[in-house]
């Protein structure tokens, strides 16, 4: 049956209850971090028994005809789920059912898996890895009164020790936060330790978190308490996932506890606003698609080297090519230990499968992009692009893999060019852009971390009549120097991507902002797709005076310098 696994003492209220808990229904990636892709099945309201209505949701999860709570009356919803995991050629896809009891205070998930076996009872194998392996829970909250909290004068700390459930544990993706005043675990005794928040020493505590025996300190409630929220779990058995339920069901309160306290004062703030132009689902299936296809340069180390002449026939988006050894004349890539100079030369000696999988999200974004640009303009002409200060050029060479035509432009080349194919090489360029006079005639012009060039994108961009532009800006510069303001209010970054915004605007365009999922502090995108002025004439003007404010005289192109890298340290 049922059994209490956890509960938290804490003061949020009611509201604050509902609210991220209906957030966390709608949006399963909250709680449960593993969870790649999702769709809401359908949402169903109900006044006891009696079905009052029914909602469905869109490719972009918001509520087709939500009810009107002014008229309608209902005291349960039930949602419906499907949950899809990122690895899902290791993992299930599963559905669920998540149950909010309003006069109960009650919020039940219970997962729907058919078992694996022709037994008719469900395995904890069955579920997912990111899934409690339960057969269901539920997070119930419980108002308490005043009277029943610890008094500061009477409240004293003790130490106890607790010995660890023998039985091993599995990590789920419940998705966890450290901060909170007072933690309490139901233990099967029926006795309670208060586990102490994580200290400033956490590095000490983390290597003696696995160790059988653990010390609990427990604090004593305050009085500013006004609920109880706990965790409750029907388990498959006496034993099997107890200990990690309660470790994951503290997580899970503790962020609970921390949401809430945001809403009651107001309301948590998103500081990352993401899909804001393409639908979530459709990026990803995108993402997933390239990165299969491309991943295999991630591991481009192993590559020595390739000549001009081998190179013509290499298919740059084929793995075999990379992969296939079968001793003729026409092997394309010679395999050898201790090859990884292409890409330092290109990075500095960085990581290369940070590059590859930023570059290969960045044209996930850019493909899911134009393919709805053309659905929604009914054309079946695939874009043109020039790439500005492409760097690597992988970006090119993963967009041209795609059928899309583009160059890329750089003032240095890279040895890692020399593994593209013929077309991508021809179309690398290396040249000093004198970005007042360059004129491109492209659908679009894009930008990753471009440099001296990032406030020039949009200026380029204008001079075409039918060109769009796409910058992700990363380094400070404006026009003919060094990017210097700074409101200390928003911070500089902010303060950056509102100048390139301004600049845009003036440009003639109508400015959308994005958040790419890239593995960059420096994500937000800067896009114009649509303009407010094509006058020519007047552009030319708005041109002009945004460089008399920029103080522009002359554009020097920023000589190259090799990147300085550490000498590794010998151990003595």
């Amino acid at each position: 049956g049922m059994e209490e696994v956890c509960y938290v003492e804490s003061t949020i209220s009611e509201n604050a209850f509902w609210l991220v808990l209906n957030s966390w229904s709608s949006n399963p990636q909250y709680l449960m971090k593993p969870v790649k892709k999702y769709k809401i099945l359908a949402k169903s309201y109900y006044q006891d028994a009696l079905l009052v209505h029914e909602s469905f949701f869109d490719e972009n999860h918001e509520e087709i005809s939500p009810p009107e709570s002014e008229t309608l009356k209902y005291n349960r919803i039930i949602y419906r789920r499907h949950l899809v995991p990122r690895l899902v050629e290791k993992d299930n896809e599963i559905d669920e059912i998540i149950e909010h009891n309003i006069p109960n205070l009650t919020v039940r998930f219970q997962p729907l898996l058919e078992p694996s076996d022709c037994s008719s009872d469900l395995k904890p194998s069955d579920l997912p890895f990111f899934y409690p392996k339960v057969r269901e829970f539920i997070i119930r909250y419980t108002p308490i009164s005043s009277s029943t909290c610890t008094s500061p004068s009477n409240s004293t700390t003790t130490t106890t020790t607790t010995t660890a459930d023998s039985t091993a544990t599995t990590t789920t993706g419940l998705e966890v936060d450290n901060d909170i005043s007072k933690i309490t675990t139901t233990q099967s005794q029926d006795s309670s330790a208060h586990l102490k928040p994580p200290s400033k020493n956490s590095k000490k505590s983390k290597k003696n978190s696995n160790q059988p025996s653990t010390t609990e300190t427990i604090i004593t409630t305050n009085n500013n308490n006004t609920c109880k929220i706990s965790i409750e779990a029907v388990f498959f058995d006496a034993t099997t996932y107890r200990n990690t339920m309660k470790k994951v069901g503290l997580e899970v309160l503790k962020k609970l506890h921390k949401w809430g306290n945001r809403q009651d004062e107001g309301g948590y703030k998103k500081h990352a606003h993401y899909d804001q132009i393409l639908p979530r689902d459709y990026y990803i299936d995108t993402y997933d698609r390239l990165k299969a296809k491309y991943k295999f340069w991630a591991d481009i180390d192993s590559v020595s080297e390739i000549s001009s002449g081998e190179a013509d026939n290499h298919n740059a988006g084929d793995p075999s090519n990379i992969n296939n050894n079968n001793n003729n004349n026409n092997n394309n890539i010679i395999k050898e230990k201790g090859s990884g100079s292409l890409w330092k030369d290109a990075h500095g000696g960085l990581d290369p499968q940070k590059y590859v999988y930023e570059e290969i999200a960045i044209a996930a974004y850019l493909v899911s992009l134009w393919e709805l640009e053309r659905k929604a303009t009914n054309s079946q002409k695939m874009q043109t692009f020039v790439d500005m200060g492409c760097g690597n050029g992988f970006l090119v060479n993963v967009l041209r893999g795609e059928g899309y035509i583009g160059s890329g432009v750089d003032i240095r080349s890279r040895k890692i060019w020399s593994l593209y194919n013929e077309s991508v090489r021809q179309s690398l360029k290396e040249e000093a852009v004198m970005p007042k006079e360059a004129v491109y005639d492209v659908d679009w012009v894009i930008a990753n971390h471009s440099d001296e060039l990032t406030p020039w994108i949009p200026y380029i961009a204008s001079k075409n009549s039918s060109s769009r532009f796409l910058v992700i800006p990363c380094c400070f510069y404006d026009f003919g120097c060094k990017f210097s303001k700074n409101d200390t209010r928003i911070g500089k970054y902010k303060t950056y991507l509102n100048y390139i915004d301004h600049v845009a605007s003036s440009c003639g365009f109508k400015v959308e902002m994005d958040t790419l999922r890239i593995p960059s502090t420096k994500n937000i995108t800067i896009i114009g797709r649509t303009r407010d002025i094509t006058d020519q004439n007047i552009l030319d003007s708005a041109r002009s005076l945004l460089l008399d404010h920029a103080n522009f005289s002359t554009f020097t192109p920023r000589p190259y310098s090799q990147p300085y890298v550490p000498p590794k340290r010998k151990k003595p």
